[in-house]
């Protein structure tokens, strides 16, 4: 289960990174004479966000040990960015069916693994 959400957080990554792309190039173009400070900001947010979502697809998908921690990390932020959406825009379609999934996700990574809990008899 963990590896589709990882594939589920691969195409957010993807997102992201356009996201972040589109805007630094209008922040840039926008601002072509006097580059400012601020328009990084935006589209950095997005690239850290896209890196983190990149990285729980990779150790998913290669079984890494740290799939775990990042795997709970994406999905904290997943939640908190779809909480913030819902708060701001109540009637934002698909942001409730995003937020649900997100908590699964959480669920998901969160869970213990059996074989790291498991007693062994020669004990």
């Amino acid at each position: 289960m963990r590896k589709l959400f990882g594939w589920l957080f691969a195409f957010v990554s993807v997102v992201c990174l356009n996201v972040s792309a589109r805007q630094f190039v209008l922040d840039f173009a926008r601002f072509h004479e006097k580059v400012r400070l601020g328009s990084f900001v935006s589209p950095s947010v997005m690239l850290i966000l896209a890196m983190v979502f990149a990285m729980t697809w990779w150790t998913s998908w290669r079984d890494r040990p740290g799939a775990r921690a990042w795997g709970i990390a994406a999905s904290l932020l997943n939640v908190s960015v779809m909480l913030f959406l819902t708060h701001r825009w109540p009637r934002t379609q698909g942001s409730w069916g995003a937020l649900a999934l997100s908590v699964f996700a959480l669920i998901v990574y969160g869970w213990p693994d059996r074989e790291i809990e498991s007693p062994s008899e020669d004990e």
